[in-house]
């Protein structure tokens, strides 16, 4: 989430100073929060398939829930930020319904089918179509040149586009999705590590692949080279869509470089915690101040993601703009406001309320469909 602060801080901020190279550095530095947030929250879902208490339909429901929440409540939450700094001539309900997708679609999306098909497969086959969909959609993403404007906003939408004729900006399903099942085998094998007492296997696991997904980024700018010398990177040709996959900077639609690079980093991240947890170095929550800070934050991300926007993409950018050397304290002023938020927010549980009703609805219906006592005697 404090990658999230600060890409977002630098973006209204930094990109205004042209000295010292701050924000591309910050660019280049925040560019793994997406990957690190989607691998996690594949990982809960694993955790919750394979290590929660209570049969998994229950928490299905529930995580459909949030996925539907996210998409038809947070959506317009976020556009509404966007809204006083959008360009001229927007029109709030192409800001609303049209012109972006955020990266809560794409994970509300991830959350409703998630749920779904962890509910009737095991980790192997959700590895396997994790896999399977990013292949796809890099090949789609390379392959495929749509021309008609329906066409090109359902590529956008599902596999990404290079250029972006249809949307100024999006996190396109099919790719994130397969990260996010490939989490979700990871968090599986936690689940089951836990249940054993080999928490050591995940360790290993998680560096091991970590060195795989960067040795694989090494490999990708081996084959980039010979391309360089002769295509330009863009859309306008095979070669440069090629080099797009290659490029450790492709966020938007995700590359092959991209995604390896900053996914390898955060198995790494992952690795590391699970081995101080492992040593026996990370105490209790309550022992120590910056955990209970994180995990205040963790609790309520999706209310500080969301009013994060509002300081940084509403605040930020009306406000008067101090020279340089300030930036570090403004930075601060504004984590600490959205601390604030969090601890109020954790204080009286706000998190409980963000669901649309869909898990009492469907317990409801189920609830109807056992028989009553009378009727089993009967």
């Amino acid at each position: 989430m404090l990658f999230v602060f600060l890409s977002h801080f630098s973006y209204e901020y930094l990109r205004g100073f042209h000295r010292f190279g701050l924000h591309p550095a910050t660019i280049f530095i925040t560019r793994i929060a997406t990957p690190s947030f989607v691998l996690l929250s594949g990982t809960v879902l694993g955790l919750l398939r394979d290590g929660g208490r209570g049969p998994f339909w229950v928490t299905r429901d529930k995580l459909i829930d949030r996925g539907l929440f996210l998409i038809l409540i947070c959506h317009p939450l976020i556009a509404l930020a966007h809204f006083p700094t959008s360009a001229p001539g927007s029109t709030l309900s192409r800001l609303l319904w049209g012109n972006e997708l955020y990266i809560t679609d794409t994970i509300g999306f991830s959350l409703v089918c998630g749920a779904v098909i962890a509910q009737y497969f095991a980790a192997n086959v959700r590895v396997t179509l994790g896999a399977v969909l990013l292949l796809t959609s890099w090949t789609f993403e390379v392959d495929w040149v749509p021309s008609g404007a329906a066409t090109q906003f359902l590529k956008e939408v599902l596999f990404g586009r290079l250029g972006g004729e249809t949307l100024c900006y999006g996190f396109p399903f099919v790719p994130w999705f397969g990260v996010y099942l490939l989490g979700s085998a990871f968090g599986s094998l936690l689940a089951r590590a836990r249940k054993s007492g080999d928490i050591a296997l995940p360790v290993r696991f998680a560096f091991r692949t970590s060195g795989t997904l960067l040795g694989l980024v090494l490999l990708a700018k081996v084959v980039e080279r010979p391309l360089k010398g002769h295509a330009t990177m863009g859309a306008a040709n095979l070669e440069g869509r090629l080099l797009h996959l290659l490029s450790i900077g492709e966020k938007i639609p995700p590359s092959f470089a991209y995604l390896a690079f900053y996914c390898g980093l955060a198995m790494a991240g992952i690795g590391w915690l699970l081995r101080l947890e492992l040593e026996q170095r990370l105490g209790p929550i309550e022992d120590g101040r910056w955990r209970q800070a994180a995990a205040a934050i963790g609790r309520n991300s999706l209310i500080v993601f969301v009013l994060q926007f509002y300081v940084y993409y509403t605040a930020v950018p009306l406000l008067p703009k101090p020279p340089l050397w300030v930036a570090p304290f403004y930075f601060s002023l504004t984590v600490v406001l959205l601390y604030a938020a969090a601890k109020l927010a954790d204080k009286h549980r706000l998190n409980s309320y963000f669901r649309i009703g869909f898990a009492r609805c469907m317990r409801s219906l189920f609830d109807r469909a056992q028989p009553s006592s009378v009727d089993s005697i009967v």
